[in-house]
């Protein structure tokens, strides 16, 4: 075996990424859907749905990672933006789904 690359740790983390918390960020973009160009929810949304999906505490999802979704949703063709405020600033942490343009 021969020892990862960056590309490769990116690549196995996709095809290994826990199916539960795909589910639970799958029916929170059909939930959020209005029908335009993007999707968007709250990160507080994504815990909400990822801790019923899996059980686990907001602890526990931060500490395993699992708000690390985005590149499971770009290798499938979603352009994904994770916005936090800055220190000065006083809105909700979102992500926003967007799809890919084939240029």
């Amino acid at each position: 075996m021969k020892p990862f690359s960056p590309d490769d740790v990116k690549v196995e983390r996709v095809k290994t990424f826990s199916p539960d918390v795909v589910d639970a960020i799958n029916k929170l973009l059909v939930r959020k859907s209005t029908g335009s160009s993007s999707i968007s929810f709250t990160q507080d949304e994504a815990i909400d749905a990822i801790s019923v999906a899996t059980g686990y505490s907001r602890d526990q999802i931060f500490d395993k990672h699992l708000l690390d979704f985005e590149d499971v949703y770009r290798a499938v063709g979603w352009k994904v933006e994770y916005d936090k405020p800055a220190y000065n600033e006083t809105y909700n942490a979102n992500f926003k789904f967007t799809r890919k343009r084939n240029d």
